[in-house]
């Protein structure tokens, strides 16, 4: 089985480049796949510094990223998956965790990135 999270924020951008980045944690694999307003972009799997767009040309869209996520650790059933992006007003990563209810089970995070313009436009 397959456990499910559901996850959303708003990201600011600014002028440049919108760049993305995805973690799994917890000495857990996966991997992921990204859609920007319903149309598949990028690899499959690891994604590591990969391109979204450029700010302005991003605002309003929506990023879907779906990470499956697989517990190969032992000793948790815990799972977490970092989202860093990098080209907008902020930088934070923004991290987020699961716990397994049944330890075999894995998990689809399910984030949902809402691009919007920072305070004063662009």
């Amino acid at each position: 089985m397959v456990e499910k999270v559901n996850l959303a924020f708003d990201y600011a951008v600014a002028a440049g480049p919108v760049m993305l980045s995805i973690a799994i944690g917890d000495g857990q694999i996966g991997g992921s796949a990204l859609s920007l307003d319903g149309t598949a972009i990028g690899p499959q799997g690891t994604i590591t510094n990969l391109k979204i767009g450029n700010g302005p040309a991003l605002v309003a869209k929506k990023l879907s990223a779906k990470t499956l996520v697989a517990p190969v650790n032992d000793d948790t059933s815990f799972t977490s998956v970092t989202y860093t992006l990098t080209g907008g007003a902020t930088h934070p990563p923004f991290t987020f965790s699961h716990e397994l209810q049944n330890p075999g089970d894995g998990v689809q995070y399910v984030m949902t990135i809402n691009f919007v313009a920072a305070n004063g436009g662009l």
